[in-house]
């Protein structure tokens, strides 16, 4: 318990210097490309779940999943066991919370949903077991991923050009975030890589992913895994 205490104080502690900034630091998420590819997968997922229950949005952060639940009409509970990254995320609904511990009733959620979360985790198993308690029987899972395994890396962060080019293209459509990036390197990065400094890596291992899939069929759901491009999500149903 103290070990899984203090990875999530760590991960408190990692995303209070992250949070304003994450969206315009992060190309291999925040470009044209992936935000559109994530966009035509959540218009997917919201014409199959019953729209009178509610999506739950795991590790939200700033609401890269949840915004566009939202803006087609279905009901989401954005939450994160971050403060400062909810306080970007532009959900209604919105609840501090450990994913390993969710507090809330059996069998109440349409969708699950997650991005770039998995890898955060210290007990996948605990997080499925709360996944598969709060969700309904009919309930989708999704778990999408930022895309992975390129050789190029901006700073911490991999990208490949095109996604470089589509990132610019995105900050120039979103003046707001583009000026985040020029406080961010002006004077957020130092106190950014410093603070990375003083803590543990807050990262696990790269997740197996074979063994997620099997930890999902073990509690009764037939999951499989998509591809596009470098990125990759899981979806389950039961």
């Amino acid at each position: 318990m103290t070990e899984l205490y203090s990875r999530a104080r760590q991960n408190i502690d990692h995303h209070r210097t992250e949070a304003h900034f994450y969206n315009a630091i992060h190309p291999e998420i925040y470009n044209l490309a992936e935000q559109k590819r994530l966009s035509r997968q959540i218009h997917k997922l919201v014409a199959e779940i019953a729209p009178s229950l509610p999506v739950l949005d795991l590790g939200s952060g700033t609401g890269n999943i949840a915004e566009k639940v939202q803006r087609r009409g279905v009901q989401v509970i954005a939450c994160d066991i971050s403060t400062d990254m909810l306080k970007e995320n532009k959900a209604k609904h919105k609840v501090i919370c450990d994913v390993q511990h969710l507090p809330f009733r059996d069998e109440v959620f349409g969708a699950i949903t997650s991005y770039s979360l998995l890898h955060h985790l210290s007990d996948l198993g605990e997080m499925v077991k709360e996944v598969a308690r709060v969700s309904g029987r009919t309930a989708v899972l999704y778990f999408d991923h930022e895309p992975f395994g390129n050789s190029r890396k901006l700073g911490r962060y991999h990208f490949t050009l095109i996604d470089l080019i589509n990132w610019l293209m995105w900050l120039i459509l979103h003046p707001s975030y583009l000026k985040r990036l020029a406080a961010y390197l002006l004077k957020g990065r130092k106190h950014h890589i410093q603070n990375l400094k003083n803590l543990d890596n807050v990262e696990q291992d790269k997740l197996n992913v074979s063994e997620f899939l099997e930890m999902l069929r073990n509690e009764g759901y037939h999951a499989q895994l998509v591809h596009y491009r470098s990125s990759y999500c899981i979806k389950a149903y039961r």
